[in-house]
């Protein structure tokens, strides 16, 4: 759902101050969100619809500059975006390992080309791939390895194991309801050292 001005289609209206004359440069969005079993997170996109330029981070870290000069203050103006892209999703590969167990945030700040453009556009989706993976590994009272497994809902998880890492055996499989899983392998203590991994 868009956020801005002056475009007519927004779900949420924006203030650009008291001067249409003089609207303030940079407008600032903030979003926190939770996120759980980060490692099983093989892909990150985010898509994101911006007029004129934006600048995005990702707990911290600056994971997009798009039509804005590096290092952009409050008062930099952006390049303007050409009036058939202002309602164009562009997408950018993000790295999934800036992702935190727990509460992450998310921050834009958008810029005008003009502290008399007429408009102000933004919108955003962060897009996770997630695979099921294997997220603790633990022994039960009679020292099997008991697997915590994570990924999308309702996925087949299945488990393999090896001695070398280099030959693996299927030991069986679970639906990961919910996003989660356990596994317990009932023969690790047949082995000296075991190595695990979840596929699909």
């Amino acid at each position: 759902a868009q956020c801005g001005y002056g475009d007519g289609d927004e779900k949420t209206v924006v203030s650009f101050g008291g001067n249409a004359a003089n609207k303030r440069v940079t407008t600032y969005f903030r979003k926190t969100f939770s996120a759980d079993d980060t490692a099983c997170v093989t892909n990150l996109i985010l898509k994101m619809i911006f007029d004129d330029g934006a600048a995005v981070f990702l707990n911290g870290t600056q994971i997009v500059n798009a039509n804005l000069n590096a290092g952009a203050a409050y008062n930099t103006l952006a390049t303007a975006t050409p009036t058939a892209l202002e309602d164009t999703w562009r997408s950018y590969s993000i790295d999934p390992k800036l992702l935190i167990e727990g509460t992450n945030t998310l921050a834009a700040e958008v810029h005008l080309s003009s502290v008399s453009s007429t408009n102000l556009s933004f919108d955003l989706q962060l897009i996770a791939n997630r695979v099921p993976c294997i997220t603790a590994i633990s022994l039960t009272n009679n020292l099997q390895a008991l697997l915590c497994l994570g990924g999308p809902t309702n996925a087949t998880a299945i488990i393999q194991a090896s001695q070398t890492l280099i030959n693996w055996t299927n030991l069986g499989s679970v639906i990961l309801t919910n996003a989660k899983g356990t596994f317990i392998d009932t023969q690790s203590t047949n082995f000296n050292r075991r190595f695990y991994r979840a596929i699909e």
